[in-house]
C-alpha cells in the first residue's frame, strides 16, 4: 500500500524533524519501487496504472512554485500496451513505435514543468530513456536521489523553480457536453438573484461585446468548486458589465418577460435571461456567453467525478481515497475524535486471474466492492487503490456525528459481518475454485495507531502483510496486537 498524496501532520508531543517539501512523484504501472519510495519522508507518492489515469493524475498536482518542488513522472514497462511491446526483443507489427514520444509529449503539454522518466531493467536500456523523449531513465532500486539526477543529467537544478507570472484568464469556450435540462416546474419561475457579493450596477457602460473581460474571477472560482450559485454569479457580473438590472430563469412561466433570451447549450435549454433597460439588445449574446459558463460547470463536475472514480468497481479511487483521508483527520484533530482505515487484499487474486482470467478478476473486485458498501455506514468510502488493494475510511463528519456517538464502536461488527458475506458468498466465475474466497486486513485507529495518513498506512500495511504471513483470511487490529478476525 502507498502513502498518501498529502499527509497533515499532527502531533500532541514534539513534531518529528521533516523535510519543508516534498517532492511529487508518480509512478505509472506496477513496480516495486511505489514500495521504497513511500518509505522517503522527502517524497509526495501518487500511483497510477494506466497512462490514462496518469494524465488525470498529474493535472491534479499542484505547479512547480516556491512551496511545491517539480514533479517527476517514471513510466514502468507494462503501463500501457505499447510500452509492454517496446524493445528490441519485441516484433509486433501493431506495435507503434511514436506511442512513447506521444505519451510523454501529452504530459509535457499539460505540465510544461513536469520531467519523465522511463524504468528499465538493465542499465543499457537507458538509451531508450532519450530515443523515446523521456528525460532519463532509472532501474527498479532508484531512490530520490537517483531519480533527480536522471532528470536533470546535464544540468544543475533547483528542486524549487520561480513561480510562473500570472496570466489573465480568457473566457471559457463551449464544452462538447450536453448539460442535464432544467426542470420545468408548473408553479411561476424565479429568477435567480445575483451573488450576494456582487456589487452596485454602475451606471450604463460600453456593450457586453467590448467590454473587457477583467471580473470572470467569481465564475472560476464557482466552476472549480462545483459551487451551484454559478448563475448568481453570472447575473452579478453581467450586471456590473451592463449597468443594467438581469434576472435569469430556469423556466419559462408567466413571470418571464416576453423579450427574453434563451439560454441554450448545443441544443439544450437551460433557461431564460432578461435584462432591462438600454442594454436589454445584448440579451442574446449574454445568453450565448451565460450558456458557455453553465456547459463549462457541467463538464467540469463530470470530469471530477471520473477523476475521483474507479471506472471499473465504481469504488472511489486513490486520488478520493487520499484527499478524504486528509480531509477526515483534519476534522478528528479539530474535534478530537477517532476514525479508522482499513486495508484489504484479496488472498491469491493472482491465481483466481491466472486461472479464471482477467474477465473473472474483474468481476470477483466488482463484487467485493458491492459486498463492502452493503455492510458500512452512510457515512463511510469505498475506495480501491490500485489491483486487488481496497481501503474503507470508517468516519463520521463533526457536523453529522451525535454528541453520545461513539465512532468506533460500530467498525468491529462491520468487519465481522463483510468477512462472512465473504466466505458465503457465491462467485460465479469461481465455481470450480479449490476454496471460498478470502480477504486479509490491517485495521488502524487514528490517533492510537497514527498521528497522520503516513503513520496510519504504514502501520494498517504492516498489520495487512502479518496476517498474509500466519496463513491469510484474517484482520488484524492495531490497536491491540492481539485482535484478529
Amino acid at each position: 500500500m502507498d502513502a498518501p498524496l498529502t499527509d497533515h501532520h499532527h502531533s500532541q508531543g514534539p513534531a518529528p524533524s521533516e523535510p519543508a517539501l516534498r517532492v511529487p512523484v508518480l509512478v505509472v504501472g506496477r513496480c516495486a519501487m511505489a514500495r521504497q519510495l513511500r518509505k522517503e519522508p522527502a517524497v509526495a507518492l501518487y500511483r497510477v496504472e494506466s497512462a490514462a489515469d496518469a494524465l488525470g493524475e498529474l493535472a491534479h498536482i499542484p505547479p512547480a512554485s516556491a512551496q511545491s518542488p517539480t514533479p517527476i513522472v517514471v513510466i514502468a514497462p507494462g503501463a500501457v500496451p505499447e510500452l509492454a511491446t517496446s524493445g528490441p526483443d519485441h516484433a509486433d507489427p501493431d506495435h507503434d513505435p511514436d506511442a512513447e514520444r506521444r505519451l510523454v509529449d501529452a504530459m509535457r503539454r499539460l505540465r510544461p514543468d513536469v520531467r519523465v522518466l522511463r524504468l528499465v531493467d538493465h542499465p543499457r536500456g537507458s538509451d531508450d530513456g532519450r530515443r523515446f523523449g523521456y528525460d532519463g531513465a532509472v532501474l527498479p532500486g532508484a531512490g530520490l536521489d537517483q531519480l533527480e539526477a536522471a532528470s536533470w543529467p546535464d544540468e544543475a537544478h533547483s528542486a524549487v523553480p520561480a513561480p510562473a507570472p500570472e496570466l489573465p484568464l480568457p473566457a471559457p469556450r463551449a464544452p462538447a457536453t450536453h448539460p442535464a435540462p432544467a426542470p420545468h416546474h408548473a408553479q411561476a419561475p424565479q429568477p435567480v438573484p445575483p451573488a450576494a457579493q456582487a456589487h452596485p450596477a454602475p451606471p450604463p457602460q460600453s456593450p457586453l461585446g467590448a467590454h473587457a473581460i477583467t471580473d470572470d474571477r467569481s465564475l472560476v472560482d464557482a466552476v472549480l468548486a462545483g459551487s451551484e450559485d454559478l448563475p448568481a454569479h453570472a447575473v452579478g457580473v453581467l450586471q456590473r458589465r451592463l449597468g443594467s438590472t438581469v434576472h435569469f430563469f430556469t423556466a419559462r412561466g408567466p413571470g418571464v418577460p416576453a423579450d427574453a433570451a434563451e439560454v441554450v447549450h448545443e441544443g439544450r435549454p437551460l433557461g431564460w435571461l432578461s435584462i432591462d433597460g438600454a442594454a436589454q439588445p445584448h440579451a442574446a449574446r449574454a445568453a450565448e456567453w451565460l450558456a458557455a459558463w453553465l456547459g463549462l460547470a457541467q463538464r467540469h463536475a463530470e470530469l471530477r467525478s471520473h477523476a475521483m472514480t474507479d471506472p471499473l468497481t465504481g469504488a472511489f479511487n486513490r486520488r478520493f481515497f487520499e484527499h478524504y483521508l486528509a480531509d477526515a483527520l483534519e476534522d478528528c484533530r479539530k474535534s478530537r475524535t477517532a476514525c479508522a482505515v482499513l486495508l484489504l487484499d484479496i488472498d491469491n487474486f493472482k491465481f483466481f486471474n491466472d486461472r479464471f482470467g482477467h474477465a473473472a478478476g474483474d468481476a470477483i473486485l466488482r463484487e467485493v466492492v458491492k459486498l463492502l458498501r452493503s455492510v458500512i455506514r452512510t457515512s463511510d468510502r469505498v475506495c480501491r487503490l490500485g489491483g486487488d488493494e481496497l481501503a474503507v475510511i470508517f468516519y463520521e463528519p463533526s457536523s453529522q456525528r451525535r454528541a453520545s456517538a461513539k465512532p468506533l464502536s460500530s467498525i468491529v461488527p462491520i468487519v465481522q459481518r463483510f468477512q462472512r458475506q465473504i466466505q458465503s458468498h457465491r462467485f460465479p466465475k469461481l465455481e470450480s475454485a479449490p476454496g471460498p474466497l478470502s480477504l486479509s486486513g490491517g485495521l488502524v485507529t487514528y490517533p492510537w495507531d497514527g498521528r497522520d495518513a503516513r503513520e496510519l498506512l504504514n502501520r494498517a500495511d504492516e498489520l495487512l502483510l502479518e496476517g498474509k504471513r500466519e496463513g491469510k483470511n484474517r484482520v488484524k487490529f492495531g490497536r491491540d496486537d492481539d485482535a484478529t478476525l
